[in-house]
C-alpha cells in the first residue's frame, strides 16, 4: 500500500526519479518515497554507539540512595551497588523490610527504555533461586506518563527522586544568597497569588514571589517581567496593583516597579 509519494508539480511526467525508497511496517504498510533530484548527499560518522550511560547526575543518585536505603522505606539494607547479570549490572540491589531482594534501576528521566531494562534485568534475576522472588524499583527525577502505566503494569514499582533534597541543599536559601544585595532584581513574574498553583511546574513565577525574594534578598530594584501574554494591558496593571497592595514601605523595601517595553534606566 502506498502512503506517501512526493509532488514534483506539472511536469513531473517529463522528470527522470532519481530513486524511489520504500519502507514496510510489520503490518505490511507500505510508504513510498520518489526522489526527483538530490541537491545535497552526505555521511556523517558519529562514532560508536556507546549506549545507556549515566551521566553525573545519575550517578550522584546512585551513590545518595545506596548510601540512604531508607529513602525506599523502612528496614531496607543495601546489598551491592552495580549488581552483575547475565546482561550487564542492574544500578542497585537491596533487601526490603521483609528481607526479600529488589532491583533498583536510576535514571535522571524515566522513560519507557528504562522500564524494559529493569524488566530484562528481573526476568533474569528471578531465574536465580538464590534470590528469587526479586522485585524491581524504577527511581528517577522525572518519570514519563507512558513509561509509569508500563511499570505499574509489570509490577515495578515507581519512585521520583529529589535531587536537590537528597544532597541536603536549601535551594531558596541559594537563590537568595545569589541575589543578596543586587541593585536590580528582573524577575519572572507572570501570574498572581491565585493563578500559581494551577501554574506549579511550567517554570515562571509570580508577582509575590519575586516580591518575597526581592524583600528577604535585599535587592534595591525589583523589576517584575516575563508577564502572562494573555493579559491586556488594563488587566497587567491591575495584577500588578493587586500584588503591591499593602506591602510595607520603608528604606528596607524594594522598590517594585512592572517592566514595560521601551522603558530606559541608568543604575
Amino acid at each position: 500500500m502506498q502512503v506517501g509519494r512526493a509532488q514534483f508539480g506539472p511536469d513531473a511526467a517529463e522528470r527522470v526519479l532519481t530513486e524511489v525508497w520504500e519502507v514496510h511496517n510489520h503490518d505490511g504498510d507500505t510508504l513510498q518515497i520518489t526522489i526527483g533530484e538530490v541537491f545535497h548527499d552526505s555521511d556523517h560518522d558519529l562514532g560508536i554507539d556507546p549506549g545507556l550511560q549515566k551521566d553525573g547526575v545519575e550517578a550522584h543518585l546512585q551513590v545518595l540512595l545506596a548510601a540512604n536505603p531508607a529513602a525506599f522505606g523502612d528496614g531496607w539494607t543495601l546489598v551491592q551497588r552495580e549488581y552483575l547479570t547475565p546482561i550487564g549490572p542492574v544500578d542497585l540491589l537491596f533487601r526490603d523490610h521483609t528481607g526479600g531482594y529488589v532491583a533498583v534501576e536510576v535514571k535522571r528521566r524515566g522513560e519507557i527504555d528504562g522500564v524494559e531494562q529493569l524488566t530484562r534485568y528481573l526476568e533474569l534475576m528471578n531465574r536465580d533461586p538464590h534470590l528469587a522472588p526479586v522485585t524491581g524499583v524504577f527511581a528517577a527525577q522525572e518519570i514519563k506518563p507512558q513509561a509509569r502505566m508500563l511499570a505499574q503494569d509489570r509490577g515495578i514499582r515507581c519512585l521520583l527522586l529529589d535531587y536537590d533534597a537528597m544532597r541536603g541543599l536549601d535551594i531558596d536559601a541559594l537563590t537568595r544568597d545569589a541575589m543578596r544585595g543586587v541593585d536590580v532584581l528582573i524577575a519572572d513574574s507572570s501570574y498572581t497569588a491565585q493563578e500559581y498553583p494551577a501554574k506549579r511546574g511550567w517554570g515562571h513565577g509570580s508577582f509575590d514571589s519575586s516580591i518575597d525574594y526581592a524583600r528577604r534578598a535585599g535587592a534595591k530594584v525589583l523589576f517584575c517581567t516575563h508577564h502572562e501574554p494573555t493579559r491586556s494591558d488594563d488587566a497587567l496593571e491591575a495584577a500588578f496593583a493587586q500584588a503591591v497592595a499593602g506591602r510595607p514601605a520603608g528604606e528596607s523595601a524594594p522598590d517594585i516597579r512592572l517592566a514595560r517595553e521601551g522603558d530606559t534606566f541608568e543604575f
